[in-house]
């Protein structure tokens, strides 16, 4: 049977009680803005690519914040993604007051929302686990494993 390992990094911008999150235009979930690391390259090198490439936007990493392990089954296949998640700093033109921006991934629109953290709770955001943490980060890096999401069959990140 096929197996996927995947090294992901991600940014949790956090302004104004806001915190931002995107997805493809297509997909009806929400992911935090990053994407893969290449092989031979630093998360943190990988999260200020990703940023740059997607929303030209420049970013500061503060701190790791958190690390999670999925370990789910998409079509079958098990797979087990690792996620580095970064506190950031965005320019100022980046801020919540704009609600939803966009940005690209190669053809793929991605759209950007400014999410009141208020009601992440109520949103289908993955990774799932994040929500509840997000309102009360702690000052140390949080280790997280999370067996079984349910991924939809088309998530990609």
């Amino acid at each position: 049977m096929a197996q996927k390992r995947i090294c992901r990094v991600a940014g949790v911008a956090i302004k104004d009680n806001h915190v931002l999150i995107h997805r493809r235009k297509e997909k009806d979930y929400w992911t935090f803005p990053g994407g893969g690391c290449k092989f031979y390259e630093t998360t943190e090198d990988a999260l200020e690519r990703e940023f740059l490439s997607e929303i030209d936007a420049r970013i500061k990493i503060n701190r790791l914040l958190f690390i999670v392990e999925n370990l789910y089954l998409k079509k079958n296949i098990p797979n087990h993604e690792i996620e580095f998640f970064y506190e950031i700093e965005m320019e100022d033109k980046f801020n919540p007051s704009q609600e939803y921006f966009y940005g690209n991934e190669g053809e793929d629109t991605l759209v950007f929302f400014w999410c009141p953290l208020d009601q992440l709770e109520s949103m289908r955001v993955f990774p799932m686990c994040l929500k509840k943490v997000l309102k009360d980060i702690p000052d140390h890096i949080l280790h997280v494993i999370h067996k079984n999401e349910d991924k939809p069959n088309d998530y990609n990140e």
